[in-house]
């Protein structure tokens, strides 16, 4: 025998998965990238449902509501590859040496300034390109995260496209890194911008809740959404 929640219990484990997700992406800011997996997960409980399993928005009825779309540059096939919520720039160390390449969240302040969208048209949005012209949407990258890539659980084979986004470099972006110990030259490129990917996906919720009436008023969010509002404003 099953018992039912009550709204109010359903709104509980809404805020308890927004802080546990803002938890996981103030540490992803501070540098550690693995943090991704965990806003992932809380993505998926969030946002996911399948035959057996409810969301907690579904639960709530508020996937009817509009997501903020933060894509600026939109896909072209002009493209050689393309991602509309990260950006790339050479990480550089001492003196100024290439150590890498490094994929950023575009984060930013949404409001009226970001197109909404439904959910399932923002949920299947194309947000990365790569150079196989392989695409993946938001909800490729968060389910490909959870569910096999050691967010929720750990699966023994994987997708060969999210494989070779995640391990391979298949955006093809790279740049010469000295090697301080042989002094010699070597091409590395990013393997994270799946991270950089769900971290923006986060922001995305955070905005979107934001302006949800029922959850208007509520103070988490209020100090969120105001962290990225210009100071001129």
């Amino acid at each position: 025998m099953s018992i039912n929640r009550s709204r109010e219990e359903i709104f509980e484990a809404l805020y308890e998965s927004m802080h546990f997700m803002a938890k996981s992406a103030s540490e992803y800011d501070l540098g550690r990238k693995e943090e991704g997996k965990r806003v992932a997960v809380e993505l998926r409980k969030l946002l996911h449902d399948t035959n057996r399993s409810c969301s907690i928005l579904s639960q709530l009825n508020l996937k009817q509501n509009q997501f903020f779309d933060s894509v600026e540059v939109q896909l072209s096939d002009d493209f050689l590859n393309w991602t509309g919520l990260s950006s790339t720039s050479i990480a550089v160390g001492k003196e100024g040496v290439p150590v890498g390449v490094e994929e950023k969240p575009v984060l930013g302040y949404l409001i009226d300034v970001a197109q909404k969208k439904k959910f399932g048209d923002w949920w299947e949005s194309v947000i990365i390109r790569d150079f196989q012209k392989n695409c993946f949407t938001r909800k490729d990258i968060v389910l490909k995260i959870a569910n096999q890539d050691n967010g929720a659980h750990v699966d023994p084979r994987m997708d060969e496209n999210y494989y070779s986004l995640t391990r391979e470099n298949s955006m093809g972006i790279r740049v010469g890194v000295k090697n301080s110990e042989t002094s010699e030259w070597q091409w590395t490129g990013s393997n994270a911008i799946h991270f950089a990917a769900v971290r923006q996906i986060a922001h995305e919720v955070f905005f979107s809740l934001y302006q949800i009436t029922e959850l208007q008023g509520d103070k988490f969010l209020e100090f969120y959404v105001n962290m990225y509002k210009p100071k001129n404003s």
